[in-house]
This record gives structure tokens, C-alpha cells and sequence, in this order.
């Protein structure tokens, strides 16, 4: 008997979000839209009203200075591969 490998919310989720993508480009859109606005508000968290919540949070970015930019790379990125998904969902429905 096989074992289902498993998998994390998260994962699922985002499988699922490009499933409905595929089906429906106005999902792809609004989930978009969505992450885009996320990283605009990651990116001006960031910038004006950046402080570190421990001390220990703080060494560590004192050494990394790189790594506070992580969440919003992650966030446009995942925008631009949903805009890219979105927008060959749009183009094989309509075109």
C-alpha cells in the first residue's frame, strides 16, 4: 500500500490558486491584484516604519542587512507568476 506524500497548507493553496487561475483568469486577476497591494504594503512597512521586534532580530539583520527585503521580493514574485498565469488564462479564453 503507497503513502500519500504530504503537503502543506500553503502548497495546497497555492496549487489550487493556479488551478482556478487556469479556469477563471478573473480569480488569477483579483489574487493578483491582491499580492500586489501586499508587497506595496510589505515594501512601505519596510521603509517608514521599520523596526525589529527583539534584540536578537536585530543582531541578525545587522549582519544580513539583505534579508528584511525578502517578503516583499517573495510577494512580487509570486504577483508576477500569477500575472503571467493570469494573462495566458485570459489569452487562451479570448484570443
Amino acid at each position: 500500500m503507497a503513502r500519500r506524500k504530504r503537503t502543506s497548507l500553503i502548497e495546497d493553496l497555492l496549487e489550487l490558486s493556479f488551478e482556478f487561475t487556469s479556469f477563471f483568469w478573473q480569480i488569477g486577476a483579483m489574487i493578483t491584484c491582491l499580492l500586489f497591494i501586499g508587497g506595496l504594503y510589505s515594501v512601505d512597512t519596510l521603509i517608514i516604519n521599520y523596526s525589529p521586534p527583539t534584540e536578537l532580530i536585530a543582531k541578525i539583520i545587522k549582519n544580513i542587512p539583505w534579508v528584511i527585503y525578502l517578503l516583499p521580493m517573495l510577494l512580487f514574485l509570486l504577483c508576477f507568476v500569477f500575472g503571467v498565469a493570469t494573462y495566458s488564462a485570459y489569452k487562451k479564453q479570448n484570443l
